[in-house]
This record gives C-alpha cells, sequence and structure tokens, in this order.
C-alpha cells in the first residue's frame, strides 16, 4: 500500500470508552489506521499541534462532548477559530442524545455525530463527504486522500 494510514486522534476522558472505540473501529471489526489518544479538549489541542509540527499531522478527530478541564464543544471552538485546524475533520462521539448538541456540533464544523458505542458502519457513513481521508481496500484501511 502506497497511500499513508491516517492518524485518528480519540479524545474522550474514560478510558473504558477509549478501549471500546479502539475495539469496535479497529482491526478486525473495521479499519486499519494509526489511533492516538487525548483525554480533554486541552491536551488534544497540544497534541494536534506538536504532530503538525512534526509533520505527521491528526487526519481525524473522533470527540466526545463531556470531558473536563475542556470539552468537546469547547475544543471544537477553537478548532473553528484556527485555519489550520479548521480544516481537521472531526467526528463527534458521544452518549448525547440531545438534537441541541446535534445542531451544535453541525454549527461548528463537527462533520458527523455518532452515538456510542461507536460502530464502524456508523463511522463510515459520517466520512462519505470528508475528502480529506477516505477509506480502501479490505479489510479496509483509513488513508490520507
Amino acid at each position: 500500500m502506497t497511500e499513508k494510514l491516517a492518524n485518528v486522534l480519540i479524545v474522550d476522558d474514560l478510558e473504558d470508552d477509549l478501549y471500546m472505540t479502539r475495539r469496535f473501529l479497529g482491526e478486525p471489526r473495521g479499519m486499519r489506521c494509526i489511533f492516538l489518544e487525548a483525554r480533554d479538549g486541552k491536551a488534544a489541542l497540544e497534541r494536534i499541534a506538536a504532530l503538525a509540527a512534526s509533520g505527521e499531522p491528526i487526519d481525524l478527530v473522533l470527540l466526545d462532548i463531556n470531558m473536563p478541564v475542556m470539552n468537546g464543544f469547547e475544543m471544537l471552538e477553537r478548532m473553528h477559530e484556527d485555519p489550520a485546524m479548521s480544516k481537521i475533520p472531526v467526528v463527534m462521539q458521544t452518549g448525547s442524545t440531545y438534537e441541541k448538541d446535534r445542531d451544535r456540533a453541525r454549527e461548528l464544523g463537527a462533520v458527523g455525530y455518532i452515538e456510542k458505542p461507536v460502530q464502524f458502519s456508523a463511522l463510515s457513513k459520517a466520512l462519505e463527504p470528508v475528502n480529506s481521508v477516505r477509506l480502501v481496500g479490505q479489510p479496509p484501511a483509513l488513508v490520507r486522500a
């Protein structure tokens, strides 16, 4: 494969949710990619900036809403304000079923909104309009476009 596997940053404060996301989205059920983690929005923004500076940018963010230090909406607002970070696709992955949360995520630029536990089919559908990453092959790999 000549394509570069995508760097996917999972932002969630709960270890069990991080584990379940990797388990449900990763191989063999889901996709090949490089999973990275952050426990809150502030740590995630720092990680995104550091990786961009090192030449290994984040290609996709899977973002929880309810976290300490900086929640998912606050992080999404900061990303939306930063020209470089605003280009990174964000899929909200949350336990919230509130329509108001879906609307706010959309307004702040999230490309998708998936309820936990995250399923590969739901993520795949959320990524359909995204041009910067794509799924290829069987088993699928999430790669930079």
